[in-house]
């Protein structure tokens, strides 16, 4: 479920990942990236979800994600970075997240996030976004 969360903005939630892995995915894969994902900090999983292009929505630009933490486009892009390296890390160990594209570490990282996250962190409330 996610919840809301005295460290983040008013109307961000802090989404959860399913226990158990999304059909289709291996289970010891994805307990590895559900344990790197719940050693970053509450901030760095939110931003990387804002910045995935999950369910059908357009990602959050730099930018707008600074305004809602009250910090600069280039320090979020810092966080994103090392979010989506350590998940990347975690999801295929045998690739190496900086000889990859944004495009190809979305390709990698938004299926399993998509499909095991329980919402979308803007939506404030729990269960799956459409």
């Amino acid at each position: 479920m996610a919840l809301a969360d005295p460290d983040l903005p008013p109307g961000i939630a802090l989404p959860e990942l399913d226990v158990d892995p999304p059909r289709g995915f291996a289970a010891d894969r994805y307990r590895a990236l559900r344990a790197v994902y719940y050693e970053l900090p509450r901030r760095s999983r939110v931003i990387v979800v804002l910045r995935l292009p999950l369910w059908g929505r357009r990602p959050l630009t730099l930018r707008a994600i600074g305004e809602l933490f009250g910090i600069g486009p280039e320090r979020v892009r810092q966080v994103e970075r090392h979010a989506v390296w350590m998940l990347v890390l975690a999801w295929q160990p045998q690739r190496s997240p900086g000889d990859l594209t944004r495009s190809e570490q979305n390709a990698l990282l938004v299926p399993v996030l998509g499909a095991a996250l329980d919402g979308n962190p803007l939506e404030g409330r729990s269960g799956r976004s459409g």
